[in-house]
Order: C-alpha cells, then sequence, then structure tokens
C-alpha cells in the first residue's frame, strides 16, 4: 500500500486540529495515521515557527522546509525524540488572524511538498510542478520560488510554476519566505 499525505496530530483544543484539517482540505492530503507518509504535530508556543527533529529523514526536512518558506517562519532542527516524519508546527497564543495565515501557508508549503513527491495524483489534475535545475554551483544556487497563478477561469484549476534548487541545502537557521500560497484554494473542474 502506497503511503501518501498528511496525519495531524495535536493535544490542543480539537478545533485547532479541525481548522488545520479544513485548510489542508483543498489539496485533498489528510489521512488516517496508517496511511500517511508524515504527520504534523500542532502546539502552541510564544511564537511562530516549525521544527524537525535533528534525525528527520528527508522527506520530513523537506517538507518543514516548504512550510516555514510559505508561512514565512523559522525552521529549527532540535535534538528531540520524536518519530523521524514528524513536523511540529507552533503557533503563537492569542492571536487568531496570524494562526489562520499559518494555516493556510502551512496548508499551502504541505501542498508543494506532496506534489513534487506524487505528481501523478489525479485529483491534482491542472496543477503543474516546473522544477529547473540550477546552472550554477551548489553553493550559489537560488532559493526555491513559487508563483502562483490566478486559477484558469475557464477549468477553476490552480497552475504552479516552481523554479527550484534540486540540491539539499541547510534547513537550520531561519526561512525567509519566497513561497506564497495561492489567493485561493483550487476548484474541482
Amino acid at each position: 500500500m502506497e503511503l501518501f499525505g498528511i496525519y495531524v496530530i495535536t493535544d490542543l483544543e480539537p478545533t485547532l486540529r479541525e481548522r488545520f484539517l479544513r485548510a489542508l482540505a483543498p489539496w485533498d492530503l489528510a489521512r488516517p495515521r496508517d496511511m500517511a507518509e508524515l504527520a504534523v504535530r500542532v502546539v502552541q508556543g510564544e511564537g511562530s515557527r516549525i521544527t524537525i527533529a535533528s534525525t528527520s529523514r528527508w522527506p520530513a526536512r523537506r517538507a518543514g522546509q516548504l512550510m516555514a518558506q510559505a508561512a514565512g517562519v523559522t525552521l529549527v532542527r532540535a535534538p528531540v525524540s520524536w518519530d523521524r516524519d514528524v513536523v511540529e508546527a507552533t503557533v503563537p497564543v492569542g492571536d487568531e488572524e496570524e494562526v489562520n495565515r499559518l494555516l493556510a501557508g502551512w496548508a499551502w508549503g504541505l501542498f508543494l511538498w506532496a506534489a513534487t513527491r506524487h505528481p501523478e495524483r489525479e485529483r491534482w489534475e491542472g496543477v503543474e510542478i516546473v522544477r529547473n535545475k540550477p546552472s550554477t554551483p551548489v553553493a550559489k544556487a537560488k532559493p526555491a520560488r513559487v508563483q502562483p497563478r490566478p486559477a484558469a477561469a475557464a477549468k477553476g484549476v490552480v497552475v504552479v510554476h516552481q523554479s527550484q534548487s534540486m540540491v539539499r541545502g541547510s534547513t537550520s537557521g531561519g526561512a525567509i519566505s519566497r513561497i506564497r500560497p495561492p489567493q485561493s484554494a483550487p476548484r474541482r473542474g
């Protein structure tokens, strides 16, 4: 059985989990734990950030990178002892508007992560991810840039063009958002 999608873990109020599941719904990414290839733990803290274990597998590290870039938050690699396929997303306490922005950005980052891993998904017909290998050495490779285009009026699909370095960079330090979520979620054609 092929593992696909994201399982959302949270010890917080059930409404926060439900809000994140609603943000993931347009991208058809939510799965039960035994069918998901990645788990996202949502917690509350003083600030917003994405945390991955220093022993995380490459797919979890890449998902964390894209989530951090999409929401414009810091990515932290920590010596924690959780599952190597878990990304922890920290939301600030009390700022509902900021929490909504973060959840939407993280859902968009997870969509990009899943779409680059599973471009053949039937649900994503009309979504195009274009990857260009850099012509510069690894040290000078440009970070990923994703430019969502407006939904096609006739077909109601989102077309995404992505120029992305195909090398694995460091995941520590702050992430500056260069990946922006689309203005609206895709509609079925």
